[in-house]
């Protein structure tokens, strides 16, 4: 009888037991969620959920990474989805906005209150310059490690590090994607390097715009730079099929535009190579004048793509004056450039660059390539059904020259610097360029 009354005070605290497992957990009480996403009794992959609403915070992106930082915050928390509550972002974008959000805690990963957006509420974007100016993003400290955007200041110059994961160091000048590295040590050097060019800039924009109606003193810093890294060069280099490609490409982004030179900074011409080079890369995006016969891009597109192949941008009054003496028709309203860009011409970006000879030329504060090269257009036939492709970017300059479905159009020179440390060929910039032919 015992053992009866034993038996049955087992099953009722099992009832008992089964009966508490499906209580409301301590943590759901708390105000959160719990959840197990499996069935093993190993419950090491458990995952814990909190939740919060209207919370004020800013996202920021970099790459492919997203961040947000809470108001009355310092840190940033990266987010663990790709999920924006329907916000678009580009990177190195910062939106302001009211958001609900889930915090994740447990799981393999080891997630601690991680965010993710769940919905937003209202929002607006705000510049880099604002999220400077308003302390969202603060100064980096030599001695501990961070997550998310840091600023380093040079001078007047300010320069943005990501640390967007591991052996991720993403750097900008400004809003300008410089490059990736994997130690913050790596990064600093970018940041060095880069101050160098900045710093010599600055004292090039003191002279290179000279006087536009006289072509002698017109880009005279340019003109000089030239001049130093003809008579210092190297001797030839040895132009490897990974050179021949990543420079064929680069100075293609210029030949490809048959009145294209850069001799000296002159915004109109710098407008008009930006809406060329959007109208042939990323026509999709290019957007036409509502009833009016011309394209049309905004002033930060403009900084976007001769600051990734020109590291250069137009600031005010410059850029209102980008419809003076403009030899494309182009004109200014607000912060939008109109340029008609000739629709029917199918074959006008017919053009590459092949690289022939190649020299370095150190002038002391960066890495500096003497480009020679020559320009050539595709059979149209052809063209009008390939296009041009990596096949013609990989040419030599004998395999082009005995090629019979090109045309050579003309020959020129250009300097190209690179960004980031030594032995880090990261990223191209161009500082002159011009041609002799057609």
């Amino acid at each position: 009888m015992k053992m009866k009354k034993c038996a049955a005070a087992v099953i009722l605290a099992l009832i008992m037991l089964s009966a508490c497992s499906e209580e409301t957990p301590a943590s759901q009480k708390a105000g959160g969620e719990y959840e197990s996403n499996h069935d093993s009794e190993n419950d090491s992959d458990q995952l814990y959920y909190d939740h919060e609403s209207n919370v004020d915070l800013v996202i920021f992106r970099c790459q492919d990474k997203l961040f947000i930082r809470k108001e009355g915050e310092t840190d940033w928390q990266m987010l663990i989805s790709a999920k924006t509550g329907g916000i678009s972002l580009d990177d190195f974008d910062f939106e302001e906005a009211n958001a609900d959000l889930t915090l994740t805690s447990g799981g393999v990963a080891g997630y601690y209150k991680s965010p993710e957006i769940d919905s937003v509420h209202d929002h607006r974007a705000i510049s880099f310059d604002e999220a400077v100016d308003r302390g969202l993003i603060v100064d980096h400290e030599p001695d501990r490690d961070f997550d998310g955007p840091r600023l380093y200041r040079a001078g007047d110059h300010i320069f943005c590090v990501v640390c967007a994961g591991y052996k991720e160091y993403c750097v900008y000048d400004g809003g300008q994607y410089i490059g990736t590295y994997e130690t913050r040590e790596e990064a600093e050097e970018a940041i060095s390097s880069a101050s160098a060019v900045d710093t010599a800039a600055g004292t090039a924009d003191d002279t290179r715009d000279g006087d536009a109606s006289d072509p002698e003193t017109e880009g005279g810093m340019a003109k000089q730079e030239l001049k130093y890294c003809l008579d210092h060069m190297g001797p030839s280099i040895e132009i490897t099929p990974e050179l021949q490609l990543r420079y064929n490409q680069f100075l293609s982004n210029f030949a490809e535009q048959p009145d294209f030179s850069y001799t000296g900074y002159r915004a109109a011409d710098l407008a008009g190579f930006a809406i060329q080079w959007k109208d042939i890369h990323e026509s999709g995006t290019l957007q036409q004048a509502e009833g009016r016969p011309f394209f049309v891009i905004s002033h930060s597109e403009i900084n976007r793509i001769i600051g990734k192949l020109l590291n250069t941008n137009i600031e005010e009054p410059d850029f209102s004056d980008c419809g003076t003496d403009n030899r494309f028709g182009g004109f200014v309203e607000g912060d939008q450039y109109f340029q008609s860009l000739g629709t029917g011409e199918t074959y006008s970006a017919n053009r590459f660059a092949v690289v022939c000879d190649m020299h370095e030329c150190d002038n002391g504060y960066l890495r500096e390539y003497v480009c020679f090269f020559k320009v050539y257009s595709l059979d149209t036939e052809i063209y009008g059904n390939e296009g041009i492709s990596e096949k013609q970017y990989s040419l030599t300059a004998e395999e082009a020259e005995k090629d019979p479905a090109l045309h050579c159009s003309g020959e020129g020179k250009a300097l190209v610097w690179l960004y980031g440390p030594y032995g880090a060929d990261t990223d191209c910039r161009l500082s002159y360029y011009e041609t002799d032919g057609e």
